[in-house]
């Protein structure tokens, strides 16, 4: 690492020991699921060398060019043999990290799933175990992308605390901090597309969302972003069970193979 990075990590390490005390028990059992990047060494030095969280399992923290021929997201999709070691009931906590470490698939000791798009909504429910927010007691706002789950919404309701929506764009993210009204802010895509989204509501609360995107290369992207709330979703259930309904609705109203050619090749986040 260098000097900069090093620095980094310290001060990230002694900002956080105080909110992972409460994992350091000698019985607590922690597991971590890593997709080969660079991310992996940052996680290695914070959690087991400075934190001392993590005493058991460190899957794929060396880098690879490749992601050690995994995929990049860290998605309940790609990351079935780490959900199938959890689940056997040896760990209270696991995680996988995405290549820069901005997203996380987090994953508790029922064994429930709380994906990269639901995550904000974890973080503003338990606001209460952060030291920076524990000093501030002064969070102003919350702010999500489009296509970031609507979970956050919930949340910020029940806490009386503002929350925006808003496109992909940083720079409306940026516009919103500096005029003192979100403290905390998620985006799923953390890029810039050309049209930013037609969305469709439910009067339950779901959404579809239909995205064309370009990524600076020649090729066009068309995602269908699903988001579905229900009280009544057992533990483990698969995500494709429960976005069906919903996707089966949007495939009718976008007909993407009819004006492509091209079937719709999805994955659920």
């Amino acid at each position: 690492m260098t000097d900069k990075s090093t620095a980094l990590v310290a001060t990230v390490a002694n900002e956080a020991r105080t909110g992972f005390s409460l994992f350091n028990r000698s019985s607590t059992q922690r597991g971590t699921g890593e997709l080969a990047n660079p991310t992996g060494l940052y996680l290695l030095d914070v959690f087991r060398e400075r934190l001392g969280v993590f005493s058991v399992d460190h899957k794929r923290f060396n880098p690879e060019s490749d992601f050690g021929g995994l995929p990049s997201d860290p998605l309940v999709k790609n990351a079935s043999d780490f959900l199938s070691e959890f689940n056997q009931g040896n760990y209270e906590i696991g995680a996988a990290f995405s290549c820069d470490g901005t997203r996380a698939l987090i994953i508790t000791q029922d064994g429930l799933p709380v994906t990269v798009s639901t995550s904000l909504a974890v973080v503003a429910e338990n606001l209460q175990w952060f030291p920076f927010f524990k000093k501030s007691k002064d969070v102003k706002g919350f702010g999500r992308s489009l296509c970031t789950s609507r979970a956050v919404d919930r949340v910020a309701a029940a806490l009386g605390i503002p929350c925006y929506e808003v496109s992909h764009n940083q720079i409306y993210f940026n516009r919103l901090m500096d005029e003192g009204k979100i403290t905390l802010f998620g985006d799923e895509l953390n890029g810039v597309s050309f049209c930013h989204g037609v969305r469709i509501l439910f009067t339950n609360g779901s959404r579809l969302i239909f995205q064309v995107a370009n990524y600076g290369n020649d090729q066009t992207t068309i995602s269908i972003w699903v988001d579905s709330y229900g009280m009544d979703f057992a533990p483990g259930s698969p995500e494709e069970e429960i976005a069906s309904p919903l996707l089966e609705i949007a495939l009718q109203i976008a007909e993407i193979k009819k004006y492509t050619g091209q079937e719709l090749a999805y994955y659920v986040i």
